[in-house]
């Protein structure tokens, strides 16, 4: 015997014995019994149909009723006990003996539902076997996607690190070529700097020798004297080499007046070259008179081609100048050549 059959059966048997016990340890509660008379009040009235009793009659047959009532009570107490210890072993007998019928009975839903959890068991292994296979075929996948991610990471940064050693290098080749053209420009900054100064400082020492030569040749009737210290002025204080870096108009008037203190001491070739370089460097800007004083300087320097070719440009560009150039005497050695009478034609 099992014991989930012991604890049926105990179960089973002691569960109508204790309701026997129980009743048992309860009974019914018996009246009190009367030992003695009692005087009770006779009635005050008493119906005529009824015959007279008394007293002890009364108290006799009420101790008969009561006996009889507890001997009854005790009659049903002693049957429904008998009835419950029946009901207790008929229930034992029927646990024990009848177990092995239920067992049977239960047998057919017990081999189906150990059929049903090993089917269910089978198919949850089944499943977590194709989780793990699923499982483990992403681990696969994944590290593979891993490998592939870590070698492409390694390819950019050795990608990187390649650009980046470039990038450096057309860096410092970028900062050197920088450094290089601020040291050129600073230098050449530096070269213009000395150049400006040098040229302003020419430039107004070109205006002061050519106010003092005026002073010398803006005069009446200049000795010969003030004539030549004009010209050594002019040859002494700016180099000819150092003319053409002057400002152009600055140079075209200290030519010019270079070029009238060498006609008036007679040197008409020098006075020619002096003016042709003040109207060559000054281009389309000369003044009109210089181009005319330069025809004028040709011709006292027996070069009449030159003279012509700035006689035609000082009429040109100043046709209102032409009575005053025809007239003037410096032009008498040329007035004989043909071409004099078709230009002033």
């Amino acid at each position: 015997m099992t014991f989930k059959k012991i604890v049926v059966v105990v179960a089973v048997f002691f569960l109508p014995v204790s309701f026997a016990a129980a009743y048992q340890q309860n009974p019914q509660p018996k009246e009190p019994a009367i030992t003695q008379a009692v005087d009770l009040p006779a009635p005050k009235e008493v119906p005529s149909e009824l015959p007279p009793a008394t007293t002890g009659d009364v108290l006799a047959l009420t101790r008969q009723v009561l006996e009889t009532s507890q001997s009854h009570s005790q009659r049903s107490h002693d049957y429904l006990r008998n009835i419950f210890y029946a009901l207790g072993f008929i229930a034992a007998g029927l646990g024990f003996f009848g177990f092995r019928e239920i067992k049977s009975v239960l047998k057919p839903y017990k081999d189906k539902l150990e059929a049903m959890t090993l089917a269910h068991d089978e198919k949850i292994k089944a499943i977590s076997e194709a989780h793990d296979a699923a499982l483990k075929k992403q681990a696969e996948e994944v590290n593979v996607l891993k490998r592939e991610h870590e070698e492409a990471m390694a390819e950019q940064l050795a990608s990187i690190e390649a650009l980046k050693g470039e990038h450096e290098l057309a860096m410092t080749e970028q900062l050197d070529s920088i450094t290089k053209l601020r040291d050129e420009h600073e230098q050449a900054m530096t070269t213009q700097i000395e150049e400006f100064v040098n040229l302003s400082q020419l430039n107004a020492k070109a205006l002061v020798v050519a106010s003092t030569i005026w002073k010398y040749i803006g005069v009446d009737n200049p000795d010969e004297d003030q004539l030549r210290e004009a010209v050594r002025l002019a040859d002494s204080s700016i180099p000819a080499e150092d003319i053409h870096k002057l400002d152009a108009f600055l140079a075209g008037v200290l030519l010019i007046r270079k070029a009238y203190a060498q006609k008036r001491l007679g040197d008409f070739e020098g006075a020619f070259e002096s003016a042709s370089r003040a109207v060559n460097i000054n281009g389309d800007g000369s003044k009109n008179f210089w181009v005319s004083n330069t025809a004028c300087y040709a011709a006292l320097a027996g070069r009449p081609d030159e003279c012509f070719m700035y006689l035609e440009r000082a009429l040109r560009t100043d046709p209102a100048s032409r009575d005053r150039v025809q007239k003037d005497p410096d032009l008498d050695r040329v007035r004989d050549d043909p071409r004099f009478n078709n230009i002033f034609a």
